[in-house]
């Protein structure tokens, strides 16, 4: 008589050697379309962040907007201070809020996981020692992503009555952030006047800035599925505020 086990293997269904063959070409298939999308995202983002870096702040006039919204990127690996790009982003905010681009800054970024600190208010310490009244310096500390700094930062924006507001991140960063904040606004809502590109990239060194590329590579398509899932969530009335993160 057949052992359990051996009854059990009879009875398991077995793939026969030519579908096993069609399951190697699919999965061949899938990883070359993987591959050939990565290369295509890759070269759309670093088209816009070579394009953003040659702009950098030099098309942001005086009085061109109320608001100049910083967006944050975390705190360094000492889990202490901000990291490069978050510290560039707000030396440039503040650059332009003393040209007088804007009467206010507004720092955006929540909760470090490894730290509990509120990246926005550590945002806003720097941007008070480089001079800038904390009376002008508002904090949006809910957003946990570049999904949220848009949704979070232009509810503020309502709130305020603002009409006109002045993005602030690194060239790399500029082209997902400004495709949210175009997602989130509405037809008669806050106007984004101007883009501005900071240059943490220089300061963090080959390795991390390469690693950054790749990364924001990855969070485009990643971010095309967010603002999927939302629209799918808001044609059935399930898309209020923290649904997708």
């Amino acid at each position: 008589m057949r052992s359990a086990a051996q009854r059990a293997e009879a009875g398991r269904p077995t793939i026969s050697a030519g579908n096993q063959l069609k399951m190697k070409r699919l999965l061949k298939i899938l990883a070359i379309i993987a591959v050939i999308g990565f290369v295509v995202v890759f070269g759309i983002v670093a088209g816009a962040t070579g394009y953003f870096a040659m702009r950098g702040d030099k098309h942001v006039k005086p009085g061109q907007a109320d608001v100049i919204i910083v967006l944050s990127a975390g705190v360094d690996r000492d889990g202490v201070d901000l990291d490069p790009f978050s510290q560039a982003r707000v030396r440039l905010g503040v650059k332009l809020w003393k040209a007088g681009a804007a009467p206010r800054l507004l720092m955006s970024g929540g909760l470090d996981p490894r730290t509990s600190q509120h990246i926005a208010w550590e945002m806003q310490r720097l941007a008070a020692e480089l001079g800038v009244p904390e009376g002008f310096i508002l904090v949006e500390g809910n957003s946990i992503s570049t999904f949220e700094n848009a949704r979070y930062t232009l509810d503020v924006a309502r709130q305020e009555k603002w009409s006109k507001a002045i993005v602030v991140t690194d060239d790399f960063h500029l082209l997902r952030a400004w495709t949210l904040f175009e997602f989130w606004r509405e037809s008669d809502d806050v106007k984004i006047v101007a883009l501005a590109a900071s240059d943490g990239r220089s300061k963090a060194g080959l390795m991390r800035a390469s690693w950054t590329m790749v990364r924001e590579t990855l969070a485009v398509p990643f971010n095309v599925m967010k603002m999927a899932g939302q629209l799918a969530l808001d044609t059935v009335g399930m898309g209020g505020r923290g649904a997708i993160r």
